[in-house]
């Protein structure tokens, strides 16, 4: 009986890989490649999905890292 894509859980986490070097020239990750390497290195970013000698990250990832460059409101500090 063949299967249904909608029926595999595990493709209902799927999602699609971008490529670093895109994100980075595109303005999506509004930081350079050098300091997000940094980042990466000390922690603060995730690691890329490596395939072969490209670097990936998927549309949720994207998201947290821009939230870090988001501006925090100084009033709700206080």
């Amino acid at each position: 009986m063949p299967t249904n894509s909608h029926d595999n859980p595990l493709e209902k986490n799927l999602e699609p890989l971008i490529p670093i070097k895109h994100s980075l020239e595109d303005g999506t990750l509004p930081i350079s490649e050098s300091s997000l390497y940094a980042g990466i290195a000390s922690g603060r970013y995730p690691r890329p999905i490596k395939i072969g000698s490209r670097n990936f990250y998927t549309p949720s990832t994207h998201k947290k890292i821009r939230a870090s460059f988001e501006p925090i409101n100084v009033e709700e500090l206080s």
